[in-house]
């Protein structure tokens, strides 16, 4: 928060980014030094009463200048130089242990060093763990939620270094995917028995994988999403009957599952896996599977049908290869969607006639089309491979005809639309390749160019080609317009959800965005 503007003595306020107020007081007609520990951005209250001052602390501080740290014991085991006044199994505290619903807490000097000695704070973080207070080059750790593991987080140079989590699970998530290793090896029972086990084992995963309120689902929860998802999108597929219109309920809730776990909330928890063991190319790699068998079964040859939440659209059609096919563009323009919402970036793709009548001349019916857009794919698959400063700039669009990841003689066009023109140095068009660095998958190049980018009335518009059919997205090398584009990011990340499509052949169908907050530099 910066100092307003001299007031003429008596008390002031400034606006802290619209989430907290800082009381400011004069005294003798010049503004204090502010003595309220610890600094501003962290929130105290500091009020001036004839010529004196008190601060209202933040959670976890106490004393005149919120200069002590509040440590309750966890149980009457614990030893902890402050001492526990309503009981000793401290009932009466909740959040991390330092948010008392009572008056009955004192606060003490803690053992540990505070940041401004050199340590770092402790408090929950984005997993829910909450961490004590660490000096300078200590390591801590903390229990798993099943207690079987531990995680740990070391303090260097007064930061956090990221907490290692990749060894914890949760229970539930545990326990759910045992029983679906179970249901999908037991391939002799009956078929009903089988689906309704894999109905029931959906309904407990959509339940799990709920959203967390301000904290994301572990790395390992997110794998075994994965795992199910998986297993269960193999049992559809060994049973799939082209045109059978099937809406069983495994089929009904996997998209449910797909639509929650891509919360923004997990966006870290997709980024660490993705950056452990591949994870977000295996989702990405499920929703491409589960388009492809949407298509398959879609009813009607000609009838489109989209499937539409706030974090994922997906929208397939079974074209007839029997007709002289046009272009299908998906989606063909811009419509708003009941409970949807949208991001600042637009793709949009071209998938030429050719690989429409290729099918007829293989001698099928039918030319079954699936396209995709899943919120947070553009934060969680990284162009680590190509230096730091590049970012990838634009959503993830998929589509598949027939197979999967297929190539064309003919150019494929996609289009990337930013509301804004960036600062980047660089702009390159490029898919998402499965097989790259041991099958974790990278962005890659080959087949795939940029044809123009033109910039008007505050836009840029790049288009590309691609030989193959396949995941596509605009990668940005920010250059020394890093915090422009970052900007950019951070708000497609935190604040967007994304971009609905209605997927059509010949009609068209509009998709309008709407984001909420504002990004700063």
């Amino acid at each position: 928060c910066g100092r307003p503007a001299d007031l003429g003595g008596g008390a002031g306020s400034v606006d802290c980014d619209g989430d907290s107020k800082l009381l400011l007081f004069a005294v003798a007609g010049a503004w204090s030094r502010l003595p309220c520990r610890p600094r501003l951005w962290l929130g105290p209250m500091c009020a001036g009463r004839d010529g004196r001052y008190e601060c209202s602390c933040p959670a976890g501080h106490g004393g005149k200048r919120c200069e002590a740290v509040l440590r309750l014991k966890r149980s009457a085991a614990e030893t902890s130089p402050c001492p526990c006044l309503n009981g000793d199994d401290c009932t009466n505290f909740s959040g991390d242990g330092s948010e008392p619903k009572t008056t009955t807490v004192s606060p003490c000097i803690p053992t540990q060093k505070l940041p401004s000695d050199g340590g770092c704070t402790g408090g929950k973080d984005v997993w829910g763990f909450v961490w004590p207070n660490a000096a300078n080059d200590e390591t801590v750790d903390v229990p798993c939620p099943d207690g079987q593991e531990r995680a740990s987080r070391v303090c260097i140079n007064g930061v956090w270094k990221a907490a290692q989590v990749l060894e914890c699970d949760s229970t539930g998530f545990v326990e759910t995917l045992t029983k679906a290793e179970e249901v999908f090896r037991e391939d002799s029972r009956d078929l009903n028995v089988r689906l309704n086990e894999t109905a029931e084992i959906m309904r407990s995963l959509l339940q799990l994988i709920q959203p967390r309120e301000g904290l994301s689902h572990l790395p390992g929860d997110l794998n075994s999403t994965n795992a199910i998802a998986s297993g269960v999108l193999t049992l559809l597929e060994d049973l799939l009957v082209p045109g059978s219109n099937v809406t069983s309920v495994p089929n009904q809730r996997i998209f449910a599952v797909f639509n929650t776990a891509l919360h923004p909330n997990n966006a870290q928890g997709w980024m660490t896996l993705q950056d452990a063991k591949g994870g977000a190319s295996k989702f990405l790699d499920n929703m491409e599977r589960y388009g492809l068998y949407l298509s398959l079964v879609a009813p009607d040859t000609e009838s489109r049908t989209v499937h539409q939440d706030d974090n994922f659209v997906i929208g397939v059609i079974r074209h007839s290869a029997m007709l002289n096919a046009s272009s299908v563009t998906f989606p063909e323009s811009l419509d708003e969607l009941e409970n949807t919402s949208y991001s600042a970036i637009t793709a949009q793709i071209s998938i030429p006639s050719t690989l429409l009548l290729d099918r007829k001349a293989e001698g099928a019916n039918t030319a079954p089309v699936a396209g995709s857009i899943a919120q947070g794919m553009e934060t969680a698959l990284l162009p680590t491979a190509l230096g730091p400063t590049w970012s990838v700039a634009s959503q993830v669009i998929s589509a598949q005809v027939a197979q999967r990841r297929m190539r064309s003689s003919t150019p494929i066009n996609v289009t990337f639309t930013f509301n804004s023109v960036t600062s980047a140095s660089e702009f390159r068009c490029g898919y998402w390749n499965f097989s790259e660095q041991g099958s974790k998958g990278a962005w890659a190049f080959d087949g795939v160019e940029m044809v123009s980018m033109t910039s008007s009335d505050g836009s840029t518009v790049v288009t590309c080609k691609s030989l193959h059919l396949t995941s596509f997205a605009v990668l940005v090398n920010a250059g020394d317009g890093l915090s422009d584009v970052r900007a950019k990011l951070i708000h497609t990340q935190l604040e967007y959800l994304i971009v609905h499509m209605c997927f059509m052949l010949n009609v068209t169908s509009k998709v309008s965005r709407k984001t909420e907050g504002s990004c700063k530099k």
